[in-house]
């Protein structure tokens, strides 16, 4: 930090910052009325002596102020460049004709909505091949896991385990022989009956059982055979089947004849297991386990040993890294067809529109074809960059006022939404990135409603738009769709498919039941009798690329005691000229007597502005009169008092902008101050001095040409005659005398 910069407090650097950062622009206009009322200013007061040549340098003299009260507003200022919410720039990634395009430069489009369409006939083997693969791999997928539930070895039939032919870890061939399986709960016999006797016999029938043994059981008939045969004694018999619940003595080498109601059979029989079965292996594998061991009974369809085949395992583990191969090139061949049919990747405004329908693409990804640039409008934004030392004063939602030299006159409002914890360093100075944001949502405050119901609205981003609601005129049913009218101009076709469309152009559907069109923006009624159109105009919208200025007002306050910048020195010390009772009734009188005298300097005796007597070059049209001219403060009725510059000037004095001078022997002392908040010229003083006290400006600590001086505007008129026009006070222009005085430029001051 420079020597300079270390006599200045901290309020001082800060205000000094912000005014080297501001931007003196105004218009040419602007500065050639103001060069004539100054012109007019000087003439007037060098007529009436209020100055001269003694008058413009007073190297023998002190700058002073009379401590009064004002309202001061710290304000943080920055400039920035505008930049859309998001953008999106698409580049084509495969080749071909383009064969449909369904937007224009300007439009808004949707999310998802299609843009272009390209030229697809060569994807549709592609497809089919890719789809061919993939049923394959998921046959086989499938057949090997079947396979592998078959390591499960089940039971076709229900019963006893008679004999298991493996054990533990034996290797075993699809088609091995595992288990005998036999159902002797329930024994049958077949036994002959003379055929004439089987026409009284039915299913269902009692039998009556006689073993070898004499024992007798009851059976049941279950089958008869259809097909008869002759005996060994020549009699023609049929078989008939009958089961018995097997207490545990029936074998399959038990006999016994029966008895069917009067009908006795023709010879015994043998009994046999109702049923019995082999339990085979149907693929390959070890065996792991052993369900049911020999004399166990089992029912249909329960495993009785499992298999394990590393194999089959990894057969499996292959056919699905197959499967999955099959369905990514299949993937891979659909979103080729979305590399043809072309959508928003977001919701925005067309920038840009590089290729139409009938152009040819070529490249394919690595080309570097740009289709169409897309922007985020829902809002705009732009980076501040703020010094360490104001950072803290900041807060997420604070508004920021912005100005654009391409939109003179127009004032927009936006919303800090993030306040950056990293900085950047430059030759010492840390400053961090502030985002602003401002919102593409309507001002509610400037909404207008015309004569005709219409609804002009103006939006924060600087957009404009009319809304009117329009009642339904007429309905007609066509071959194309409902054709809804509503005015002269606007017909609306619904089609079968719900597809909406404005004469010939198709409407895509926006947000909340809102169709767009270009900057049209439409919304019907459920049955279509009414129909709200808003048109949107962004001629006064700021645009991303745009320089803008902005500022925030950190805090303001009003009516307290301040004093200009300059007078506070290192340590916060500030000089007080000593006052007497003497020299204050003295200095009251004189310049009582003066603010009676200067009312006759009023502006109706101001020199008249005749063409013959204007600058060469002005402005033909300029006014030639001053009727309506109010004259700056300080001249007229209420110019300075400028006489006794050496005395104390008074604590009561009539010096309307608080300057003044003194004898460079004034008498002062040094008073320590307590110091609030500032802005580009006054610092607030909380402690330390009172109203009506003068001090002494040390005019060596005004850094830069915003800082206010006594008559400083003066001191860049003393040259006008030789081109030095904008010496002295004139570069005070940008700030403005917030005293409202001579000083400064008044005139100029925001």
């Amino acid at each position: 930090m420079s020597k300079t910069a270390e006599n200045l407090t901290n309020g001082q650097i800060n205000a000094q910052k912000r005014a080297n950062k501001k931007k003196r622009k105004k218009i040419f206009k602007t500065i050639i009325i103001l060069v004539i009322v100054l012109s007019v200013a000087v003439f007037a007061l060098h007529k009436f002596g209020i100055i001269g040549k003694k008058d413009m340098a007073q190297a023998s003299t002190l700058t002073t102020y009379t401590v009064s009260t004002r309202s001061i507003t710290e304000v943080l200022t920055s400039s920035g460049t505008i930049e859309p919410n998001d953008q999106y720039t698409i580049n084509a990634l495969v080749n071909g004709e383009i064969i449909g395009d369904y937007f224009e430069e300007g439009d808004t489009v949707i999310e998802d909505q299609l843009l272009y369409k390209i030229d697809s006939d060569n994807l549709n083997s592609s497809v089919t091949r890719a789809e061919n693969s993939l049923k394959n791999a998921n046959n086989s997928l499938n057949d090997a896991l079947e396979n592998r539930e078959k390591l499960n070895v089940e039971s076709e039939v229900s019963g006893i385990v008679k004999k298991l032919h493996v054990e533990l870890g034996d290797e075993i061939n699809a088609g091995a022989l595992v288990a005998d399986v036999v159902d002797n709960s329930v024994m049958c016999i077949d036994i002959p009956f003379m055929e004439v006797d089987c026409v009284g016999i039915s299913v269902g029938d009692l039998a009556t059982l006689t073993f070898d043994s004499h024992e007798e059981a009851v059976g049941t008939v279950t089958e008869i055979s259809p097909v008869s045969h002759v005996n060994s004694l020549g009699v023609s018999v049929r078989d008939v089947t009958i089961s018995v619940k097997n207490t545990g003595s029936i074998t399959t080498s038990s006999k016994a004849h029966a008895k069917i109601g009067d009908a006795y059979c023709t010879s015994d029989a043998v009994f046999y297991n109702n049923d019995e079965g082999q339990v085979f292996a149907k693929v390959s594998g070890t065996v792991a386990e052993i369900i049911f061991d020999e004399g166990s009974y089992i029912k249909k369809n329960q495993k009785i040993i499992r298999l394990e085949s590393e194999d089959l395992e990894e057969q499996i583990d292959k056919l699905r890294d197959t499967v999955t191969e099959a369905e990514d090139a299949l993937e891979d061949a659909n979103d080729a067809f979305d590399n043809y049919n072309i959508e928003a990747p977001i919701t925005g405004k067309v920038i840009s529109k590089s290729y139409k329908t009938g152009d040819t693409l070529s490249g394919g990804q690595n080309s570097s074809n740009t289709l169409a640039v897309i922007y985020d409008m829902s809002a705009l934004k732009f980076t501040m960059n703020i010094d360490e030392l104001d950072i803290d004063k900041l807060d997420k939602g604070q508004d920021v006022i912005i100005t654009c030299d391409s939109r003179t006159g127009e004032e927009y409002h936006g919303t800090i939404t993030n306040i950056s914890i990293q900085g950047s360093t430059t030759s010492g100075t840390t400053v961090y990135p502030v985002e602003v944001t401002i919102e593409n949502v309507e001002d509610i405050d400037k909404r207008t409603v015309s004569e005709d119901g219409t609804i002009n609205k103006v939006y924060k981003t600087g957009m404009t738009s009319t809304e009117k609601t329009y009642a339904l005129i007429s309905e007609n049913n066509t071959p194309d769709g409902t054709v809804y009218t509503y005015s002269d101009e606007i017909s609306i076709t619904v089609t079968p498919d719900g597809s909406i469309y404005d004469g010939e152009k198709l409407l895509n559907e926006y947000l909340g039941g809102t169709y767009t069109q270009g900057a049209n923006f439409y919304t019907f009624s459920d049955d279509y009798s009414t129909m709200n159109l808003e048109v949107q105009n962004d001629k006064k919208m700021l645009r991303p690329g745009m320089n803008i200025d902005a500022e925030i007002i950190v805090e303001k306050r009003e009516n307290v005691i301040a004093v200009p910048l300059a007078a506070v020195g290192r340590g916060n010390v500030v000089k007080v000229i000593k006052a007497t009772e003497s020299t204050d009734k003295e200095t009251d009188e004189k310049s009582t007597e003066k603010e009676e005298n200067s009312g006759k300097n009023s502006s109706e005796n101001m020199p008249e502005i005749r063409p013959e007597n204007m600058p060469q070059g002005m402005p033909e049209n300029m006014p030639t009169d001053m009727e309506g001219f109010t004259p700056p403060e300080g001249m007229g009725g209420e110019r300075p008092i400028r006489e006794n510059e050496g005395s104390i000037p008074s604590r009561n004095a009539g010096n309307k902008s608080g300057y003044g001078t003194a004898d460079i022997n004034t008498e002062y002392e040094e008073v320590r101050v307590t110091v609030g908040i500032s802005d580009d010229d006054f610092v607030e003083i909380t402690s330390g001095l009172e109203e009506g006290d003068v001090v002494i400006v040390d005019t060596s600590n005004l850094a830069t040409a915003s800082q206010e001086t006594p008559f400083g505007m003066m001191g860049g008129m003393g040259g006008m005659g030789g081109g030095a026009m904008m010496g002295g006070g004139m570069p005070n222009m940008g700030g403005g005398n917030r005293a409202g005085g001579m000083g400064g430029g008044p005139m100029m001051g925001r």
